[in-house]
């Protein structure tokens, strides 16, 4: 039910990027666009994406459950100078900027913080990084997650981001 949900919104979100951007579902719900597309945009498709699925919880789930699409993190990557600060559950970030974009690789020990910081890592991988410097994301309050989770899990995800806009910046 789920899959078939987030499948069959794909061509509405195709028909809503800018002409000239291309469109590719990739993995279990994630979606890749190309350069073009603002954060605001993508916030926008991914929220109505998203929200096919009625009920918070099973969003979650959908998040957490799905396949990344980062770059996988180098064992040589998984040091301290990655951890992001404030975290209870490790969470390692590395990044940089390569044309202008932002390119990420993120892993953490938790699963759900791993699915959740995952899902914000790829919204803003590929970004231009001067967008992703000063964007602040809406997505879990748009979709409802940010009231399912725990304060100090909610605390973490914005750690993330602050860590990812830091990432854009440099």
């Amino acid at each position: 039910m789920l899959r078939s949900s987030l499948r069959a919104s794909q061509p509405e979100i195709r028909s809503r990027c800018k002409p000239g951007t291309d469109f590719l579902p990739v993995g279990s719900g994630a979606t890749r666009y190309r350069a073009g597309v603002t954060l605001a945009e993508k916030q926008t498709a991914w929220t109505e994406k998203y929200r096919l699925v009625p009920d918070p919880q099973e969003r979650l789930a959908a998040i957490v459950g799905r396949k990344s699409r980062l770059e996988p993190l180098t064992d040589a990557e998984r040091i301290d100078a990655n951890l992001v600060p404030g975290c209870v559950s490790r969470v390692w970030l590395a990044g940089e900027v390569a044309g202008g974009a932002l390119r990420l690789r993120l892993d953490a020990e938790a699963g759900i913080v791993r699915g959740l910081a995952a899902f914000l890592a790829e919204f803003y991988d590929g970004a231009e990084a001067a967008e992703a410097a000063h964007f602040q994301p809406t997505l879990l309050e748009d979709l409802g997650i940010a009231r399912v989770l725990s304060p100090t899990r909610l605390h973490g995800l914005g750690k993330v981001c602050e860590r990812i806009r830091a990432l854009s910046a440099t």
